[in-house]
């Protein structure tokens, strides 16, 4: 519970639980929200949805990735395949790839 149920929020917040950078609850338009904070642009890793004004993880083995989720860039052990997904170094050759459990 706030001591002071009138400090004002964040300037980065729309809405908030406290005065800090890091207690958004809701940011303002054309910021994103990432760990309690309200970002400009998303960290790598991430890609910021506008509807949902949220910094969405990147699909698996994505580096960077465009605001509809589309790889840019993959991570250092992962390269693009035929279809522009990020896959494990080593599986090129698949088109898409199943793990096979050994338990």
């Amino acid at each position: 519970m706030l001591s002071n149920p009138c400090a004002s929020c964040h300037p980065s917040c729309l809405t908030c639980n406290g005065s800090s950078e890091s207690q958004c609850i809701t940011c303002r338009s054309g910021r994103f929200s990432y760990e309690g904070k309200c970002l400009n642009s998303c960290p790598d890793g991430y890609y910021g949805d506008k509807k949902r004004q949220e910094c969405m993880a990147c699909p698996t083995g994505c580096a960077t990735c465009s605001n509809n989720g589309f790889c840019l860039t993959c991570k250092g052990n992962w390269m693009k395949n035929k279809k522009n997904r990020c896959i494990a170094s080593g599986s090129e050759n698949c088109d898409e790839c199943k793990w096979i459990s050994m338990f």
